[in-house]
């Protein structure tokens, strides 16, 4: 069984007694990871679902930002995948946010 701070597959995090404080970074990048899984996987939606959470927990994980634009740009939202890379730029810290520059085409 994997330990109760990365949510598997098909689970909220919360659900999965994520943690919160420093340790909500490590959950935020396992939800990114499985985003970035559901993706290859070619489930957009539940992309969506896992970067959203995600950004929330950490609003400054470019990274996580990232994601969640190419999950919506998956799902044919582009608005959405673009308001995602401009709360990058906005929010996010990290050598990540250049390239959500470039996809704003700024």
């Amino acid at each position: 069984l994997p330990p109760a701070s990365v949510p598997v597959l098909g689970t909220s995090a919360a659900s999965a007694g994520a943690p919160t404080g420093p340790a909500a970074a490590v959950t935020t990048n396992a939800d990114t990871v499985q985003a970035q899984k559901a993706l290859e996987l070619k489930l957009p939606q539940r992309a969506i679902d896992l970067a959203r959470h995600a950004v929330r927990n950490n609003p400054k994980d470019a990274e996580a930002w990232l994601t969640l634009g190419a999950a919506y740009e998956a799902a044919g939202a582009r608005e959405r995948a673009k308001s995602a890379y401009r709360s990058c730029v906005d929010q996010g810290d990290g050598p990540r946010v250049s390239e959500c520059r470039a996809l704003l085409g700024e």
